[in-house]
């Protein structure tokens, strides 16, 4: 499961940054591409998590956890 989650997070990085033969996409395109490899490229369940916690994650570096992002509502 940690190689799942690092392929993610990999993913996320490249899509979030600029390369030289195109602009980087915004969080919520990349939030959507992940969603939709869903079952394909990622485990479902991890996916889950992955939309639960990037609202907190993106939020980090300002404010750090406010929440517990894991805790079922």
């Amino acid at each position: 499961m940690g190689a799942q989650i690092i392929a993610m997070a990999d993913v996320y990085d490249a899509l979030t940054s600029d390369r030289s033969y195109r602009r980087a996409l915004g969080p919520a395109e990349v939030k959507n591409e992940i969603i939709n490899e869903a079952g394909r490229q990622f485990d479902p369940d991890l996916v889950v998590y992955f939309e639960k916690a990037l609202p907190a994650l993106l939020d980090l570096g300002n404010h750090g956890f406010q929440e517990d992002i894991f805790s079922s509502d």
